[in-house]
């Protein structure tokens, strides 16, 4: 079936109690005006979202008209999204685009999952993500999980600044997991990182959950731009009894790569940021990181309220190219442990260049820093560390 020039649009209003369900495939859906999706499931009642694209072609082009859309503005209900070996492309470029390839977004108190794979998804303008996910539950208590599974040989690509490859946040209590395997994700533009999770922006509260993110082979990230990291998971509130644990880890072949100035410029940055409590855990198998650009860190992991950081690398390589550029940094503000377990890995830090202050190039190859109370571990075995300018 061809629609071209046409959209799927279904809308439940607030009385309702009925769920929405969208199947479709082998369709071509293109749009022209600003607001127009492709497809689009808008429930503010009680129910709940599903969306199964399978081999379709959308194409949109105005402002805020995304490939895919689930928006769940009702106090129960779950939203499912199923995209498999689907086209998508958002045209609208430069700034206040805001055109994301695939969106789900809930205040609802269910869960908001995503499974992404096979196909291509492309974006052009600024704050534009190929998949973006959006838990915005403000009520009592732990909403349901936010979980993306991406995949199946998917190609995504986005250009602008702040456009995301996968951004995924949540504001309320609960989980965060994040899982990729076989998938390519290519960013280009200044804070345009490829996989980020976090709680929500500009919001002030405490959250608790763990929040995940797993590369589990052939998985190859690519970010090029300013503060433009490759992996970034972030947590931050000031309550020490609100317990959120971050989580980044990888298995078999990966890599990833970013090109760009700037300490957010890193291969894989995890930060637990407040006085809030939680750990702090990247351990990486096989990963190989390369960054290029000053301050751009190959791993960095950071705990400001008391909990324990652990670096568990086994095989594989981190490469810095770049003034301030550390191989590993390590560090903690509150009471906690720092422990870094090292097995035939291999770290190279490379700088020719050197910073006009200090007058070195400030490159090393582990950095750990305590500011508090706990216990330093560094354990390596096999691999080597090379410093080099």
């Amino acid at each position: 079936m061809i629609a071209t020039g046409e959209r799927i649009l279904c809308n439940e209003d607030a009385a309702s109690t009925d769920d929405i369900e969208i199947h479709a495939s082998g369709l071509t859906l293109e749009t022209t005006a600003d607001e127009e999706s492709g497809i689009t499931a808008s429930h503010v009642g009680e129910g709940t979202i599903v969306i199964e694209s399978r081999s379709n072609s959308i194409t949109t082009a105005g402002q805020y008209s995304h490939g895919i859309e689930a928006t769940h503005g009702g106090g129960t209900g779950d939203i499912f999204l199923r995209v498999s070996s689907t086209g998508i492309r958002t045209n609208r470029s430069g700034a206040g685009a805001s055109t994301h390839g695939v969106i789900g977004r809930t205040t609802a108190s269910g869960r908001l999952d995503a499974v992404v794979t096979g196909g291509r998804i492309t974006t052009l303008g600024d704050n534009s993500a190929a998949i973006r996910l959006e838990h915005n539950y403000a009520g009592a208590g732990t909403a349901g999980p936010v979980t993306l599974d991406v995949g199946g040989g998917i190609m995504i690509e986005t250009s602008g600044t702040g456009a995301f490859g996968i951004y995924v946040t949540r504001r309320s209590n609960g989980n965060i997991r994040l899982t990729l395997r076989n998938a390519t994700v290519r960013t280009t533009g200044n804070l345009a990182h490829g996989v980020w999770a976090s709680e929500t922006f500009n919001v002030d509260v405490d959250i608790a959950g763990e929040f995940r993110v797993d590369l589990l082979g052939g998985v190859h990230i690519i970010a090029t731009g300013e503060n433009a990291a490759g992996v970034a998971v972030e947590a931050a509130g000031d309550d020490p009894s609100v317990r959120a644990d971050l989580i980044v880890t990888a298995r078999g072949d990966n890599s990833i790569m970013t090109e760009g100035d700037g300490d957010s410029a890193r291969g894989v940055g995890v930060q637990r940021i407040g006085g809030g409590a939680g750990d702090v855990l990247v351990d990486l198998r096989g990963l190989s990181i390369i960054t290029r650009g000053s301050s751009a860190d190959g791993i960095a992991a950071t705990n400001t309220g008391p909990g324990d950081v652990d670096v568990i690398l086994s095989g594989g390589s981190v490469t810095t190219r770049g003034v301030g550029a550390i191989g590993v940094i390590a560090s903690t503000n509150g009471v906690g442990d720092i422990r870094i377990f090292s097995r035939n890995h291999r770290i190279v830090t490379e700088s020719t260049a050197v910073d006009a202050t200090s007058q070195v190039t400030d490159s090393r190859g582990i950095e750990v820093g305590r500011f508090g109370r706990g216990d330093i571990v560094i354990d390596l075995q096999g691999g080597s560390i090379e410093t080099r300018g």
